[in-house]
C-alpha cells in the first residue's frame, strides 16, 4: 500500500516560515520595494550605458540649478529613480531597515508625503545655497549643470520621522547623534560632493 501523503523534512517548514515572512515584509511596504526594483534596473540601464552614458543619464535627470529652472517637476521626480553611484546593493540594506519600516509605521501616503516633502526642500535649500556659492565665487560656475540624483533626502526625510518614534530617553540621544553625523558629514565634504 503507498501512501500519498507529503513527508516535510525539519528544513521546509523552516524555509516556508522565512519565505512567508519575506513575502509579508514585502507586501506591507510595498512602494519601498517598487522603488528598490525600479532603482534596480535603472542601475543596469546605468552601468550598461558605460560611464560617460551614466553621466548622461545622471545629468538629464539631475535637480541640479539648470534643470530646475527648466524642468522642476520632471526632475524632481526622475531624480529619485537614479542613483549617484553604479551599484545597487548598498541600498538594499538601507531600504529594508529605513525606508520600509517608515512605509509600515506612516502608511504609503504619509511616508509619501513626509519623502517627497523632504527631498523637494533638502534639493531646493541646497541649491539655493550652491546657487549662492556660484554668485559670490565660493563654487565654481559649472556646477550649474552639476550631477545631482539620488534617494538620500527621502531617506533621511523618513529617517527623521522614524526617530519620532524612538522611546523618550534614547530619542533625543538618536537625534543629537544623527545631527552630529550630518554636520560632520558636511563639513567634510564641503565641496566634494558636486560633480561636473
Amino acid at each position: 500500500m503507498t501512501s500519498d501523503a507529503i513527508v516535510f523534512e525539519p528544513g521546509d517548514q523552516q524555509r516556508d516560515a522565512g519565505l512567508s515572512e519575506l513575502v509579508t515584509s514585502v507586501a506591507s511596504a510595498p512602494l519601498t520595494f517598487a522603488w528598490l526594483l525600479v532603482l534596480l534596473v535603472t542601475t543596469r540601464i546605468q552601468r550598461s550605458a558605460g560611464r560617460q552614458g551614466s553621466r548622461r543619464i545622471q545629468r538629464t535627470h539631475s535637480t541640479n540649478l539648470r534643470r530646475l529652472r527648466t524642468e522642476p517637476s520632471r526632475v524632481l521626480t526622475t531624480s529619485l529613480f537614479w542613483l549617484d553611484d553604479r551599484k545597487w546593493w548598498p541600498y538594499v540594506p538601507a531600504f529594508v531597515g529605513v525606508v520600509a519600516p517608515a512605509e509600515r509605521r506612516l502608511r504609503w501616503w504619509r511616508w509619501l508625503l513626509v519623502g517627497i516633502a523632504a527631498h523637494a526642500i533638502a534639493t531646493y535649500a541646497g541649491q539655493s545655497y550652491l546657487r549662492q556659492s556660484i554668485r559670490t565665487g565660493r563654487a565654481p560656475r559649472r556646477f550649474v549643470n552639476a550631477r545631482d540624483v539620488g534617494v538620500s533626502y527621502f531617506f533621511l526625510g523618513a529617517a527623521g520621522t522614524l526617530s519620532g518614534y524612538v522611546q523618550r530617553p534614547w530619542r533625543s540621544r538618536c537625534q543629537v547623534v544623527a545631527v552630529a553625523g550630518l554636520t560632520a558629514n558636511a563639513a567634510l565634504s564641503h565641496g566634494q560632493g558636486m560633480r561636473p
